[in-house]
């Protein structure tokens, strides 16, 4: 039968795949934001959960395997960690853990720093959405912009886009 070390090992390399996996749905979303295809946005975003759930599942499987294992560790899916698992387990047994451990910290900054990356795409383009929709509309202003003669009725300087004279 495999060792509990072993059988974590193997749970951990699945884990560090879905990760690379979310690393590249993370990309082509970020394609798709620039695209502006919304279509694929909400299919990525159903990839995203699918992985997340993935990686629920394999946290509750090494959570089994610590628990067949009678290793005391009081975690949880909320509250895992592989450095505390690593730490309750003997030492001879977790030299390869130590290195996966690694690779998992390194690939969740990658995805840490993409995500946060699309988000601030994601508000920038809104933000820039949102105030051509004002200008076009002339929200918060109901003072028209040109008389009848087709003169900028504005005194003060306005950084509409659309400011000209028709």
């Amino acid at each position: 039968m495999e060792s509990s070390a072993a059988r974590i090992e193997n749970l951990l390399n699945e884990k560090i795949l879905l990760f690379q996996d979310l690393v590249e749905v993370l990309k082509d979303e970020k394609k798709s934001i620039v695209e502006i295809d919304v279509d694929k946005l909400w299919a990525f975003s159903q990839k995203k959960q699918t992985i997340a759930s993935a990686i629920e599942a394999i946290i509750n499987q090494i959570i089994g395997v610590l628990d067949e294992a009678a290793i005391d560790h009081a975690m949880n899916v909320k509250t895992f960690s592989v450095g505390k698992m690593i730490e309750k387990m003997e030492p001879e047994k977790t030299d390869r853990l130590g290195k996966q451990h690694i690779s998992l910290i390194l690939i969740k900054k990658r995805v840490h720093a993409l995500a946060s990356e699309n988000k601030k795409f994601i508000t920038e383009y809104l933000g820039v959405m949102d105030e051509l929709i004002g200008m076009i509309s002339n929200i918060g202003d109901h003072t028209p912009v040109y008389d009848n003669n087709r003169f900028n009725k504005r005194s003060k300087k306005t950084t509409y886009m659309l400011n000209t004279e028709v």
